[in-house]
């Protein structure tokens, strides 16, 4: 395989890969800036190339798939689609997160006077309407969230960049799907999944990274669990059992697990690269 071939074709497939990936789920975008990033530091020759060539790949495909739509006249259905994913009402959908926790303080706090204190603190928790939270005088925590997930999204990628390893790469990845869960606002419960294949490649040549990827795990499947339960016609688990809301303590596990992930991930990237792990 002739050498000045071989960047462009891999950029290729990475860009014609991301696109496919995106147009299925579109929490994939958060793989964006990673793929760029091991584009931009495997060929340093090629740089300019390899990220342009990705980029005309990936909008191939997505022209290709969004032509039969062009065709029928449906564009403005696709963008009235995929524009409603940023208009969703809820501070936290389900998710266990930082603001679920919020959810559970501000609804506790304001039912007190109604319910009684005990009452309002251990009640079975429901989702809150950022519209309701803006009613109440409070700023938009959209803004706020998406800032903050994009500094830490910022701050990981700046951590590794000048590293060629796949399974940092790997682990920046999962860093940030785990930052949007937890930071995020309209968060749904099943949306740290992706986290834990990428934590699972990266914590196969990093094993300091294996009892976050346990963790995520967990806390993934206890979120649906508790949400969920087994499945249809099986009762759902009692929320109570823990006197507040299990979904609550979940939550507030998680928040400290990422900051643990944090600085697990931190000290991963002063790490050497590992043999046969370079992009």
């Amino acid at each position: 395989m002739q050498p000045r071939r071989m960047p462009c074709r891999s950029a290729i497939v990475a860009g014609a890969l991301l696109s496919i990936a995106c147009l299925t789920k579109l929490q994939a975008i958060f793989m964006l800036p990673v793929v760029a990033l091991a584009l931009w530091n495997t060929a340093p020759r090629w740089r300019a190339r390899r990220v342009v060539t990705a980029l005309v790949s990936a909008a191939a495909v997505v022209f290709t798939a969004l032509l039969p739509y062009l065709i029928a006249g449906a564009s403005r259905n696709v963008a009235q689609g995929v524009g409603s994913l940023l208009r969703h009402d809820m501070l936290s959908a389900d998710a266990a997160n930082f603001w679920w926790v919020i959810t559970y303080v501000m609804r506790a706090s304001y039912a007190a006077d109604e319910l009684g204190v005990w009452a309002a603190w251990t009640m079975t928790l429901r989702i809150l309407g950022m519209s309701t939270i803006i009613k109440l005088g409070y700023p938009n925590p959209r803004p706020a969230a998406t800032l903050a997930v994009a500094a830490v999204a910022a701050w990981s990628l700046w951590r590794a960049r000048r590293s060629r390893d796949m399974s940092l790469m790997f682990a920046v990845a999962a860093f940030i799907v785990h930052a949007y869960f937890v930071l995020g606002v309209a968060v749904h419960e099943n949306h740290l999944y992706l986290a834990v294949p990428l934590l699972a490649a990266a914590a196969a040549v990093r094993p300091r990274l294996r009892p976050v990827l346990a963790g995520v795990s967990g806390v993934l499947a206890l979120n649906l669990y508790l949400f969920f339960g087994l499945g249809r016609g099986l009762p759902l688990p009692p929320r109570n059992l823990t006197i507040v809301d299990s979904t609550v303590p979940l939550a507030i596990a998680n928040c400290a697990l990422f900051v643990w992930h944090a600085r697990l991930f931190s000290a991963e990237c002063f790490q050497p690269s590992r043999a046969g792990t370079d992009v």
